[in-house]
């Protein structure tokens, strides 16, 4: 499954490599793994003879898989991901036999379970909290920092699988910047262990102790549902299916389903189970580096065909070679390679090693991304696994083992831990509070310098004649047009943030809210005339009626509304104005712009195009005139080469929305484009930064190619409207609280160079004329040279590390308005054919 945030961690290490006294196996008396120890520190118990060393070595092939994941470049490792879904089989295998062994026995007890599970997996998770939370408040500020903050708070109440899931989608800051998401599937593993002993107390009472057929059946049958379930949760809701618990039962419920064929197979020698062994671990392997192919671009082969499967059909293979080396440890694989003394070994310190390995790469990442000369070294996968080893052994021998008690535990230490969490929670809070993000997130720059105190006051009249109006121009004019003042247009953005959700500035700007409600607030909000705009602007009839939450997402993909925070901007016009009234190829498309006014030109693109949606609707306004908009998210809307794909016959109303939404996108550009009257023009803008490199990958691919060959063909006159390099590295990243004064720097070489690459291809090889946005932040514009304001009096201009803020793309309000000039737009408007 693949998301914006691509981060699959894992897993806490379930106790016990021992083979249970349940359903026929030999009674254990000591779990091996963790030791019997009465007092602190504990001491390791000696492994039983029918101890399954094996598993730790299977532990320790989970984790190179993540690491390799996490640490590899240029795509090594690119399914290691899957090591995540190899841990939740093995922990739905050994919790369930030990606890159905104790069951057996008569000795099983709720309190002694949850007690052994706190203090085997909490102690050193917290640590790593800890340290996490002492480095944010070290290195990260502003949005950043209050990210950092609510994911440690997540992470000690175990929660940190629901607050990922909220903070998913397309406009999450990366994964790279977030320390503690490795710590969501640690919060699922802690929800099994909550929940899954009483599941297996009520199924021991109704099926009794003896009947492995009947258990074996009754988890088989759990995992068949569960994955059925999941596959249709993840057509629909794609976040959920990856971070919550029942998406991931099935994957638990595999490992529970091995009881009774573990007990058949374990003396199990030959041929055949040589044969299993060298399949099970050759799946594995081999899933490290063939799944997740498709996200680098590469489309052929395997590589391709499994990309294109759903996530649970694509973790089969993995999950069967796991159960494949669980079944037979008398194997040669699990004999000579998975029990070895250093996969053993590994396996046994795999819970803190993938504790630490995540916050290393994470700070040493932005360390190394902050100072220039540190990039390309601090940041090397060699140097993040030396102090992943270092720090990982350090807390293992220091937290983990001392604080592995098994039986009673004294009152102190429980006084300990809670004083503890308090205190961490306390200093989490009170951070909180002082940036002024309890409750709702404030994202306003609290320090902002303008260039007349009455942009930081409350305007005493709105309208055109407005004193706050009249100072967005400079005073001179150029060719007998207005100047725009940049500067104070920024503070216009912060003014429109502030006064949000109550009003307009001016008459003209910001539009008219649709409502003023907040989007959270969904049962105040006027869905019909969300869902009415939504059909009226789809290319064909959408077949079944939206629930209000499929028509937010719908509209959050086609841009109609434009999240800031937590406040949304409606930049579309409200239906009812000259320019909503008139069809273009039978739809009616969002008009940014003056409502009063027949468009006079067509704008397609992704996101992109609806970061710039702020200063399309101010030109519009100020110049008298209005456009068409047709974009969606992270779809490249390649309406002539997958036009096979966006067909009405190929229209699939049951699909997930995101993909309805992409395949509608493309089906309106197209009817759009063939609609216009030929001279009509098209501005276009895409994330042409991964355009390069995607080719590379596929060399047989020219991006945008076709499209762009088909629009010249209608004789239309097309603009391509180059984007900003990538903001990755340096002290002015946009999740950073920007500094009161302008923050100036380079957008880093390799960001640089993917924006010259992406503007050449557009020059050379589409044979678009370029217009570059990028020039209005450069210091000196004009000389291509990569140096970049990123934030102005206090204010960020950059929404993320690829996207204009509102401020940013009303900073960019004189180059808009030439270009309206330069291209005539509003002077004609479009009679659609």
């Amino acid at each position: 499954m693949t998301i914006k945030s691509d981060v699959e961690s894992t897993f806490s290490i379930e106790d016990g490599g021992h083979a249970p006294a349940f359903l026929g196996f030999k009674q254990c008396k000591q779990d091996a793994e963790l030791g019997l120890g009465k007092s602190l520190p504990t001491e390791r118990a000696a492994p039983h003879p029918s101890y399954l060393t094996h598993l730790d070595g299977l532990r320790a092939l989970a984790l190179g898989g993540v690491l390799m994941f996490h640490f590899g470049t240029d795509g090594f490792g690119s399914g290691g991901f899957i090591g995540v879904d190899m841990f939740f089989l093995l922990s739905g295998f050994l919790v369930t036999r030990n606890i159905l062994d104790d069951v057996v026995k008569g000795i099983f007890s709720l309190p002694a379970f949850y007690r052994k599970r706190f203090w085997r997996l909490y102690p050193s998770s917290l640590c790593t909290t800890l340290c996490v939370l002492v480095a944010a408040l070290c290195l990260y500020s502003g949005s950043l920092l209050e990210q950092a903050l609510r994911s440690v708070m997540a992470s000690m109440v175990s929660v940190s699988n629901v607050l990922f899931y909220f903070e998913a989608g397309y406009w999450d800051s990366g994964a790279e910047l977030k320390p503690l998401l490795h710590t969501w599937s640690l919060s699922v593993e802690e929800q099994f262990y909550l929940l899954w002993p009483g599941l297996l107390l009520l199924l021991a009472r109704m099926l009794g102790n003896g009947r492995r057929v009947a258990w074996g059946a009754t988890f088989g049958l759990l995992a068949a549902v569960s994955f059925v379930l999941t596959w249709y949760w993840e057509q629909n809701d794609p976040s959920g299916a990856f971070f919550l618990l029942p998406s991931r039962v099935y994957q638990f419920s595999v490992g529970a389903a091995l009881l009774g064929l573990s007990e058949h197979f374990q003396e199990h020698e030959g041929v055949a189970v040589e044969a299993a062994g060298v399949v099970g671990l050759t799946t594995c392997v081999a899933s490290f580096f063939y799944l997740g192919r498709e996200r680098l671009g590469d489309e052929g082969g395997w590589s391709g065909l499994l990309g294109s499967l759903p996530s649970g059909m694509k973790a089969l293979p993995t999950l069967l070679g796991t159960m494949l080396l669980i079944l037979f440890p008398r194997s040669s694989v699990a004999r000579l390679v998975l029990s070895n003394s250093a996969m053993t070994y590994v396996g046994r310190v795999s819970y803190t090693m993938y504790l630490v390995h995540w916050p290393v790469r994470v700070f040493l990442g932005f360390v190394a991304n902050t100072i220039p000369f540190a990039h390309g070294w601090l940041d090397h996968w060699s140097l993040m696994v030396l102090l992943t080893v270092v720090v990982g052994m350090a807390q293992y021998f220091v937290v983990e083992k001392r604080l592995r008690i098994r039986d009673s535990v004294p009152s102190k230490y429980w006084m300990s831990m809670g004083l503890v969490v308090v205190g961490a929670l306390g200093t989490v809070l009170y951070t909180l509070f002082m940036n002024g993000a309890l409750g709702v997130l404030n994202l306003i720059p609290k320090t902002s310098t303008s260039s007349s105190d009455l942009l930081m006051q409350e305007p005493e009249q709105i309208g055109s004649h407005s004193p706050l109006y009249e100072l967005i121009y400079e005073p001179k004019w150029k060719d007998g047009h207005k100047v725009y003042f940049p500067r104070a247009m920024v503070n216009v953005s912060r003014m429109a943030l502030e006064r949000w959700p109550n009003g307009q500035l001016t008459e003209k700007f910001p539009p008219a809210r649709w409502r003023n409600a907040s989007i959270a607030s969904r049962e105040v909000a006027d869905w019909r005339t969300v869902i009415e705009h939504i059909e009226r602007a789809a290319p064909l009839p959408l077949k079944r009626q939206l629930t209000p939450n499929e028509g937010m997402t719908m509209a959050v993909a086609w841009d109609l509304v434009r999240t800031y925070g937590v406040r949304h901007f409606w930049w579309c016009e409200k239906k009812g104005g000259k320019a909503s009234e008139v069809a273009l190829g039978g739809m009616y498309p969002c008009v940014l712009g003056d409502p009063s006014k027949v468009p006079s030109a067509l704008i397609i693109g992704d996101s992109e195009v609806g970061s710039l949606m702020p200063v399309l609707s101010f030109v519009g306004k100020d110049l008298g005139t209005s456009i068409w908009s047709i974009n969606n998210v992270a779809c490249w809307l390649e309406f002539k080469k997958r036009w096979a794909d966006m067909t009405p016959e190929r229209y699939n109303p049951s699909g997930s929305i995101e993909k309805q939404a992409c395949q509608l996108a493309g089906f309106a550009a197209r009817k759009a484009i063939d609609a216009l009257p030929a001279g009509s023009v098209v501005l276009l803008s895409f994330k042409t930064i991964l355009w390069p490199k995607y080719m590379a990958s596929n060399p047989k691919s020219m991006v945008f190619k076709e499209e762009a060959d088909y629009i010249k063909s209608r004789g239309l006159r097309a603009v391509f409207i180059g984007i900003l390099p990538q903001k990755k590295v340096g002290k002015c990243l946009p999740s950073l609280a920007p500094p009161k004064e302008d923050c100036i720097e380079n957008a880093g070489t390799d960001c640089y160079e993917d924006y010259v690459n992406s503007r050449w291809y557009v020059e050379n090889v589409l044979g678009l004329p370029f217009v570059d946005l990028a020039d209005v932040f450069r210091v000196r514009p004009g000389s291509n040279e990569n140096l970049f304001k990123w934030s102005v009096d206090g204010v960020s201009l950059m929404q993320d590390d690829r996207h204009v803020s509102m401020a940013g793309a009303l900073y960019a309000v004189n180059f808009f308005a030439d270009l309206y000039r330069e291209y005539e737009i509003g002077r004609h408007p479009i009679t659609p054919q």
